[in-house]
């Protein structure tokens, strides 16, 4: 009867020392995979929305990030890929080249209407 306790005391701790390994290492899993999403997966983009991202970089309008989130995730569509991997050269590539960028992006939009 005396080692009834004791077991009980060992299981006790065991649950406990799982708990507290979840909660310290639960918070760091979660930051790692949200950081890990733009990095694993592709988006929908339709070429209006790259036309609309270029656009905006091109004179400035945009919002703070949204250069980063056009460049950063890749796009399923390849050819809008293609335009968002070269775009993601800047600033190595010229005024003349973004713009190039954007009328192919305007060429694919109005052959989608």
């Amino acid at each position: 009867m005396a080692k009834a306790p004791i077991i009980s005391i060992m299981t006790m701790s065991r649950k406990l020392l799982g708990a507290m390994v979840f909660v310290l290492l639960f918070p760091i899993a979660m930051v790692l995979a949200i950081l890990a999403l733009p990095f694993g997966r592709s988006i929908d983009r339709k070429p209006e929305e790259v036309v609309r991202y270029l656009r905006d970089f091109i004179d400035g309008t945009g919002e703070d990030w949204d250069w980063d989130d056009f460049v950063s995730i890749q796009i399923e569509d390849p050819r809008l890929e293609d335009i968002r991997r070269r775009a993601n050269a800047y600033p190595d590539i010229d005024q003349a080249a973004l713009l190039a960028l954007l009328h192919e992006a305007e060429l694919l939009a109005s052959a989608t209407l």
